[in-house]
């Protein structure tokens, strides 16, 4: 009798906590950020829907910037970082997903009895199979691995923008290297220039045709020119080094030289909300702030009773090679545990986790915002 009451007791306050867990919900997130009203864009432009790299490298279409960008890309040592926490990460997330699956695990075992004194010796050999499972009925399981999963596209959004950034860094780095360049190119021609007409002016100085003032004038633009000319080439050894830093290798001997000019043409207009779409950052801001409203959700459901089922199949025979003939004893148990006192941690977690999602939004708004 009291243990057909616990049942009923135990079933009304399941059904009673799997009404008020409907409220904690995954919440959807509204960046409330103010768009323009209207806005205008030339007939005919589409977004890229590559990755910004690949358009700004087919844009530019320099085949040394080309091969720089992927050289790069292949040895930056930060890069290489981010690409393992990546993989760690996909890991933990299958770790996660195979948490709503059964478990199976197999025993074998031997053991030996004697009843004392001079009674013989009895081997007993066992083989199991134990098979566990946990009911997701709040969705808790569920939870944490959309969570996971969001995690996971947030970092391969990361990845991507890691990228990006770094391209965009050896790209900008080779624009000012190939424009300084060809401003050095320039500077020698004027140097040039002026020397040879110092030359003259001197000439024409120790004929008794010139003026000393006309000669110390021509000495001193020679002068300003040649200094400019060694400051650009230090700004051009310094682009160089920094350029190397972003690969990975001090050396800047094996670095290319400028073989052509660039032909930067002028970038297409698109609407604000298209290019948006298209950021890798934005976007993993987003599934962040989703991550962690799944894991604020999870929190508020450990709370709530677990639901689990074990099963054993076994047999015992005094003979190892018995064990797989005959009849199996088998049982199934089902579990139902639930927290009682543990000292408000799981309380405290799941206040904890309240504030995740708050704390997700700011920055991604802040992204929103930006333009």
């Amino acid at each position: 009798m009291f243990s057909r009451k616990f049942q009923i007791l135990s079933i009304a306050i399941s059904a009673t906590l799997l009404t008020a867990c409907s409220s904690s919900a995954i919440k959807n997130f509204d960046p409330q950020v103010a768009t323009p009203v209207s806005w205008q864009e030339p007939a005919g432009n589409t977004v890229n829907q590559n990755s910004i790299t690949t358009s700004l490298l087919d844009e530019i279409n320099d085949p040394q910037l080309r091969q720089l960008v992927e050289e790069t890309l292949t040895a930056n040592s930060n890069l290489q970082k981010t690409a393992i926490n990546l993989q760690i990460q996909r890991l933990q997330q299958r770790q996660t997903d195979a948490g709503r699956l059964p478990t199976a695990d197999i025993e074998l075992g031997k053991s030996r009895m004697t009843q004392g004194g001079s009674a013989p010796i009895n081997n007993e050999y066992k083989l199991g199979v134990n098979l566990s499972w946990e009911a997701d009925v709040w969705g808790r399981l569920a939870n944490a691995s959309f969570a996971a999963n969001a995690q996971t596209r947030a970092m391969e959004l990361d990845y991507q923008a890691a990228r990006d950034s770094l391209a965009a860094q050896v790209i900008k780095a080779w624009i000012d290297i190939t424009l300084r360049q060809q401003m050095i190119e320039t500077e020698q021609s004027r140097i040039h220039s002026l020397l040879a007409t110092e030359e003259i002016i001197k000439n024409r100085y120790l004929t008794g045709n010139g003026k000393l003032n006309d000669m110390e004038a021509a000495r001193a633009s020679s002068a300003q020119a040649s200094a400019k000319l060694s400051a650009m080439q230090q700004e051009q050894r310094d682009a160089y080094r920094n350029l190397a830093v972003l690969r990975g290798n001090l050396k800047t001997d094996t670095l290319p030289k400028p073989a052509v000019k660039l032909d930067i043409p002028a970038p297409p207009v698109w609407i604000p909300a298209d290019v948006i779409a298209n950021r890798p950052d934005l976007k993993s801001a987003y599934e962040k702030v989703r991550a962690a409203n799944a894991e604020h959700a999870v929190a508020e459901k450990n709370l709530l009773p677990a639901f689990k089922l074990s099963s054993t199949i076994s047999q015992s025979r005094p003979h190892l090679d018995d064990l797989l003939s005959g009849a199996v004893v088998w049982n199934l148990l089902g579990n139902l545990t639930a927290p009682l006192f543990d000292g408000g941690h799981l309380k405290a977690a799941e206040r904890l986790q309240t504030c995740r999602p708050s704390k997700a939004t700011l920055p991604t708004r802040m992204l929103f915002s930006q333009p």
